[in-house]
């Protein structure tokens, strides 16, 4: 929890939104935030992302793998608050979105339309993968065809050679990154200071 938000705020200084729906997960994240001492960089909000504002069921029994669920049926299920993501942005443009919704990305898509359209927006990091299907309508929702209609490109970043390499199809089994414009995000991971991990510069 956090990890992308201490990465970006706390490693390399950028001003970051951070979106947890559960208050204990919210919570986490604060204490994260806190830690490391970048308050002043983190906007964090105890909301969940959907197509439009309104409240949502949602899990709490599936520890990191918590989603929207269509109904409170089962008991583990709490009500939360929800913002379309063009909500949440209003007029600020964000240059990375880390998008991990466990399969309502249709939603968060349909609701960030604006925002995945900005050409500020240079990458993208998604989860595509089969959990889409516990919302699927009969739409046949395609995570992937939808980025590629907002100019985006998925790739592989290689990092200890600092180099993108595009990608013939989405990462089924975890994260996919999306680049825009991949030239240009070449350039600007290629002139980007250097950070040491253990014994290897990055």
């Amino acid at each position: 929890i956090g990890s992308f938000t201490v990465l970006a705020s706390g490693a390399v200084g950028a001003q970051s939104i951070a979106v947890e729906p559960l208050k204990a997960t919210f919570d986490h994240l604060m204490g994260k935030v806190r830690c490391n001492g970048i308050e002043n960089l983190v906007t964090a909000l105890n909301v969940g992302v959907a197509e439009s504002s309104g409240t949502k069921h949602f899990t709490t029994n599936h520890d990191t793998m918590n989603h929207i669920a269509e109904s409170a049926d089962g008991g583990n299920t709490t009500q939360i608050q929800v913002q379309s993501l063009d909500e949440i942005i209003g007029d600020r443009h964000p240059t990375c979105i880390k998008v991990d919704v466990e399969g309502y990305e249709r939603q968060v898509l349909t609701g960030g339309a604006a925002t995945f359209a900005d050409p500020h927006l240079l990458a993208v990091i998604v989860e595509v993968n089969v959990s889409a299907e516990r919302y699927d309508d009969g739409a046949g929702f395609d995570t992937h065809k939808r980025l590629s209609e907002f100019g985006l490109t998925p790739c592989v970043y290689h990092p200890f050679e600092r180099r993108l390499e595009k990608r013939e199809a989405p990462n089924n089994d975890g994260n996919t990154l999306y680049i825009r414009d991949i030239d240009a995000a070449s350039q600007r991971v290629a002139q980007a200071p250097k950070f040491r991990v253990l014994n290897h510069e990055l």
